[in-house]
């Protein structure tokens, strides 16, 4: 039985949340991530001789490849941060329309300043999403973290996460694919986590484990890729950490000492979580299944 609307967004983080986070100021993110991009995910390092800059355009390269982004076609990015994927979309590979979801109004704003004409960004959950044409491919790169509340079972999440396979197999042309970048549980428990990131950093969010998202697409989408790109992180979380301790002195004029500190822990704690293999980042191209058995 399908979840309700309602009964998703009470299971998911609250707008509220991602702007306790996001809206953080434009101008303080801009001061440490690449500013080519303005992406606030893991890059793909193919290679250690790459700058950040580098590595941001090859993980949404990766992406557009794995979604088989061509000319004419129209794109959802679900979390759509600052736009970057969807600018890249656009300019380089071609794309018609590229359509992205955020709940946070400084994100929107940053990117309605870009000024494209085909770029369509809406402050609107993945719940309340309607497109009235199928897409030919959806991008969602680490969003799916605030899929589920820290309070949910795992049945519970599972539920919630496959209310979203089962929108993005709607919204897809036959064929289509999904491709996801996200951080789950990898040898830890939950209980082992430091409970500063989500409590202080991201609040509402909780990671998946991968049998949970498997559990939730089957029937729905089949496996075309899956890769564990974990250091990539820890390789862009330092990057960030230099950058910002470069520019300590304008952050803290922008947010104030407090929040400085607050990111530098964030960071340390993250790269050490990554490194140990407590966490993953796995980077997921599905491709949906025409003419599922099972609901």
């Amino acid at each position: 039985m399908s979840l309700t609307n309602a009964e998703i967004e009470s299971r998911i983080a609250s707008p509220a949340a991602i702007e306790h986070h996001y809206d953080v100021g434009n101008d303080f993110y801009a001061l440490w991530l690449d500013p080519s991009t303005m992406s606030y995910t893991a890059a793909n390092y193919d290679s250690t001789e790459m700058s950040l800059g580098e590595a941001q355009i090859a993980k949404l390269d990766y992406h557009a490849t794995a979604i088989g982004l061509a000319p004419g076609h129209r794109v959802l990015d679900i979390g759509c941060g600052w736009g970057g994927f969807l600018d890249r979309a656009l300019r380089h590979y071609g794309a018609a329309q590229g359509v992205g979801l955020t709940l946070s109004p400084q994100q929107k704003h940053w990117v309605d300043a870009k000024g494209l004409p085909q770029l369509d960004c809406r402050l609107e959950s993945w719940v309340d999403h309607a497109p009235d044409q199928p897409y030919h491919g959806i991008v969602s790169i680490e969003a799916f973290e605030a899929f589920a509340r820290p309070h949910l079972n795992s049945a519970e999440k599972i539920e919630v996460y496959r209310e979203f396979f089962k929108r993005c197999h709607e919204w897809l042309v036959p064929g289509g694919v999904v491709s996801l970048q996200l951080i789950p549980y990898g040898n830890a428990t939950p209980e082992e986590f430091d409970a500063f990131i989500s409590q202080d950093i991201f609040p509402e969010s909780n990671f998946p484990r991968l049998s949970e998202v498997v559990t939730a697409f089957e029937y729905l989408f089949e496996v075309h890729v899956i890769r564990n790109r974990r250091q990539d992180y820890v390789t862009t979380l330092k990057e960030w950490r230099h950058r910002l301790s470069q520019r300590r002195a304008a952050a803290v004029a922008l947010v104030g000492d407090d929040t400085v500190k607050r990111y530098d822990r964030y960071f340390r704690i993250s790269e050490f979580t990554l490194d140990k293999g407590n966490c993953d980042l796995l980077q997921l191209s599905l491709r949906k299944i025409n003419h599922p058995k099972k609901g």
